[in-house]
């Protein structure tokens, strides 16, 4: 057996997985109920639409617009500032080269390169020509460029003067005295950051390739190469320069160099300092930044105003769906919107339903008290028919009983036509019992007008089954034995044919007699196309074609067809219709 504390352990460790399974579900069950929650509601919809169609797309093309425009502003001031500061390192070799013409006023003075070759042996000679000449030439050339401070000569030859600050012996200068023979004819420039001070050295020769003469130094202030880089230096932009290493700022100091700064260096051609500039991103783009955050705020404006006007409109349409929901529970009410756009036209014309419907509704009540008014005036009427039928009844058996058989054998056709009309309640029968019932009517015809009716019936067996509309063939045969008869026609044949081509049903009835004129026939077939009455040119008791053509146009609208058309001996009426699938 275990020990009470392990049985402690395990049991704290199921209730912890309980407790994390419980946790999870519920976690799961709260993101199907939002999820379920976004899905109904169209509020959440068009926020959910506007965030992931509209925010965010807006911020990531932002951000990256943000990132190009800033990228593009960047290189576009580097380049400018490298065009910048190799145009102001082209004007600081200029002032250089502009120093360097002292070397060249010097060597042009015939005198003075007389006396560095020793051509003035004596003492006094010398003298008397630094003071006649010498000493001129060189105050002309010291005001020659507003950057020189000194200018010295170093001669070569032990027997000249030293005389006044231009003329020294090499000697003066120990290390130039160990490296003027390795100077080049074209001079060269140092930098001297200790002393704030450019030098530019060159040798002295009388002619290309000859011995040295002495060394040539002019010395000047470091305004040659300050004086265009102050003015290039801000707030934004920092010049520092580069000499053997070193990183000095303009006042000769060591400089602090910025990581996320942005550099360019020129390199001067004729002295060994490169010049850089450090901008700093930050102030660059200040106004980018500006006009970027004025973007974002207008875009976060336009962007509420568009969220409130989805957001009136949502829930317009809400409120608008609750009032059709309601609709089909509670009692229908117009809804009212006070918009001015589409969806109060939407409102306008539910409000036309609604108020069709209702009166839709109302007519329906009204056909039903009808019906039932109707029915219960049938159940009424059943008493008279039955009274009816058993009075035919009694006559027949009266007549047969004084043996009266003509009159005993039209009531028989008329009890039986009356049983036909008022107690055959379906709305389809089939055609031979339309034909059954048509035979009666012929029958009493005959009783009354004799042999002067004749009737001839052409219809296939296999059609008699056939269903079709209750009277929909006996008035005619009733409207040509109506109009057969007239003052030149004492007897009328009546032809009814019947037959089926295909899925249409046809019917024709012809009867001699006289034809009906043209431009009545005319308008009968319009009528009849149209629907319209055929009052003024029917019997008008209601059972004639116009009532025909109601009920199997109403039946068969799309098929039906109902023609009058002259013949030879008569008038016929065709009737044709598609039968159902």
């Amino acid at each position: 057996m275990g020990s009470p504390d392990t049985a402690h352990q395990h049991f704290f460790k199921k209730e912890m997985r309980l407790t994390q399974t419980g946790v999870r579900i519920g976690m799961m069950k709260m993101i199907t109920s939002l999820f379920h929650s976004i899905r109904s509601k169209l509020a959440w919809k068009m926020t959910l639409i506007y965030v992931g169609i509209v925010f965010v797309p807006s911020i990531m093309i932002g951000t990256f617009y943000y990132q190009t425009v800033k990228n593009y502003l960047i290189t576009e001031k580097i380049d400018l500032t490298q065009r910048t500061l190799d145009q102001y390192c082209e004007d600081i070799d200029a002032n250089l080269v502009s120093a360097e013409k002292v070397s060249l006023q010097l060597q042009q003075h015939a005198n003075f390169m007389r006396f560095l070759r020793g051509e003035y042996a004596s003492k006094g000679n010398q003298i008397s020509l630094y003071v006649s000449e010498l000493s001129t030439m060189f105050l002309y050339s010291f005001f020659s460029s507003r950057y020189i401070q000194d200018i010295k000569v170093y001669m070569v030859n032990d027997s000249l003067l030293e005389m006044g600050e231009f003329l020294l012996n090499i000697k003066k200068d120990a290390s130039l005295a160990k490296e003027h023979n390795n100077l080049l004819d074209g001079g060269y420039w140092s930098y001297h950051p200790d002393t704030r001070s450019v030098v530019y050295r060159k040798a002295i020769k009388s002619v290309y390739a000859a011995p040295m003469l002495g060394v040539l130094e002019v010395t000047c202030r470091d305004d040659i190469l300050l004086d265009s880089l102050i003015s290039l230096e801000n707030e934004d932009r920092k010049i520092v320069l580069i000499h053997e290493g070193l990183f000095m700022d303009l006042n000769g100091k060591p400089a602090v160099l910025k990581e996320d700064s942005i550099s360019v260096t020129g390199v001067l051609n004729r002295i060994p300092v490169r010049i850089r500039v450090d901008s700093i991103p930050s102030s660059a783009n200040h106004a980018m930044t500006v006009t970027l955050l004025i973007s974002v705020g207008c875009f976060m404006l336009l962007s509420l105003l568009l969220f409130f006007v989805l957001y009136r409109l949502s829930l317009r349409i809400t409120r608008f769906s609750r009032s059709m929901s309601d609709y089909l529970h509670k009692q229908p009410q117009v809804y009212v919107d006070h918009g001015h756009d589409e969806l109060s036209q939407l409102v306008s014309t539910y409000n036309n339903m609604v108020e069709n419907n209702d009166f839709l509704l109302n007519q329906v009540k009204i056909e039903v008290l009808h019906q039932q008014e109707t029915e219960y005036r049938a159940l009424q009427s059943q008493i008279d028919p039955h009274f009816i039928y058993n009075s035919l009844e009694n006559i027949r058996m009266m007549a047969t009983m004084f043996h009266d058989v003509k009159v005993a054998a039209m009531i028989f056709s008329l009890s039986k036509l009356m049983r036909y009309i008022f107690l055959t309640t379906e709305k389809e029968v089939s055609i031979g019992q339309e034909l059954d019932y048509i035979r009666e009517y012929i029958k009493i015809q005959k009783m009354r007008m004799g042999e002067k009716i004749q009737l001839k019936i052409v219809c296939d067996g296999a059609l008699k089954e056939q269903k079709c509309p209750k009277f929909a063939i006996q008035p005619m045969v009733e409207n040509a034995v109506k109009y057969g008869f007239g003052p030149e026609n004492e007897s009328v044949d009546i032809c009814l044919s019947i037959e089926r081509m295909a899925e249409i049903m046809h019917i024709q009835v012809n009867n001699t007699g006289q034809g009906i004129p043209e431009d009545v026939l005319v308008e009968m077939n319009r009528r009849l196309q149209s629907g319209d009455t055929l009052q003024g040119y029917s019997s008008g008791n209601g059972i004639g074609l116009e009532n025909i053509n109601k009920r199997m146009r109403h039946l068969h609208k799309d098929s039906f067809v109902m023609q009058l058309r002259n013949t030879d001996t008569g008038v016929a009426v065709d009737m044709s219709w598609r039968l159902p699938l």
